[in-house]
């Protein structure tokens, strides 16, 4: 990747385009730490990811959700158990966490699903399993790596409404997407790549 200049506000809503190459998941990596730039720098929040040490790094990654390309769910475990181990991986309090699962179950509308396991779910439920992992904690900025990938219209259209509740509730999201059916809806800024640059 080379001269990228990506600004995300607070509370903004920006979609990632651009064909399978395009450089879009590298540029979520950079922004979690995952990876660290060779040029330039990465800030998010306060916290320059190069200059970063590694608990600087875990402490700003438990204000990022992450929704990986392969949903990276638990199989052996059911919806609740997902979501209470992601909250237990950012050290919340044991006391907290049925609570917090719950919650965050029912605000993606899957509370009468708490006890199924997500080979039982459709491809859009175990999407919005996903999300639920990944907003637990209630993170300032969500990253969604082509979430409408595997999806038919219309989940893809069910997960784009909820991306859009969850970010007019003050959460900024940062959706990579080769699709385009559905996002023109969308009041969002979208950012074109092609080939690790951004087009103009």
């Amino acid at each position: 990747m080379e001269n990228i200049d990506f600004r995300v506000a607070k509370g903004e809503f920006v979609i990632l385009q651009g064909p399978t190459g395009a450089g879009k998941s590298t540029l979520l990596r950079l922004l979690t730490g995952e990876i660290l730039p060779q040029s330039g720098q990465v800030r998010v929040g306060q916290t320059i990811t190069s200059a970063a040490t590694r608990p600087q790094i875990s402490t700003m990654r438990k204000q990022i959700g992450v929704v990986f390309q392969d949903g990276k769910l638990l199989y052996d475990r059911d919806c609740l158990e997902n979501v209470t181990f992601a909250l237990w991986v950012q050290r919340v309090p044991c006391r907290h966490l049925r609570t917090m699962a719950l919650k965050t179950l029912l605000d993606v509308g899957l509370a009468r699903y708490i006890h199924c396991k997500p080979n039982k779910l459709s491809g859009g439920e175990q999407q919005r399993l996903a999300i639920a992992r990944a907003l637990a904690n209630d993170p300032w900025v969500l990253l969604a790596d082509e979430p409408l990938a595997h999806l038919d219209s219309g989940s893809a259209l069910g997960i784009i409404e909820l991306l859009v509740t969850v970010n007019r509730r003050g959460t900024a999201i940062v959706m990579a997407s080769h699709r385009q059916d559905g996002l023109d809806k969308l009041s969002a800024r979208v950012v074109n790549m092609q080939r690790g640059v951004i087009a103009r």
